[in-house]
């Protein structure tokens, strides 16, 4: 009685080699990218830190300019822009114009 190859106790056909031989050159490409991942985690949390960091330096910076504009403001405010009398204007107002413009 002839048994067929492929009945053999053993034997691996062509395709069976094939697959096992892909198995092991798949395992190098499979711990490449585990590198690369493992490098693009880094690099995210990298990226995040950063991203935090510069939302704090923001935050300050928006309050600085909420206080530079406060500060602006009370110094623009004088007797011609509130009801304050002219003596309250200090020394660092702006002189306003006194008189009329308009000639007769």
């Amino acid at each position: 009685m002839l048994r067929s190859k492929t009945l053999q106790p053993g034997y691996l056909g062509a395709s069976s080699r094939q697959n096992r031989g892909s198995i092991t050159s798949a395992q190098p490409d499979v711990r490449r990218l585990e590198r690369k991942k493992e490098r693009l985690e880094r690099e995210k949390e990298k990226l995040r830190e950063k991203l935090t960091e510069r939302g704090k330096k923001l935050g300050e910076a928006e309050k600085q300019i909420a206080d530079l504009e406060r500060q602006s403001a009370l110094q623009k405010r004088n007797s011609t822009t509130s009801s304050k009398p002219p003596s309250s204007d200090g020394l660092a107002g702006e002189q306003r114009e006194r008189g009329s413009s308009r000639k007769k």
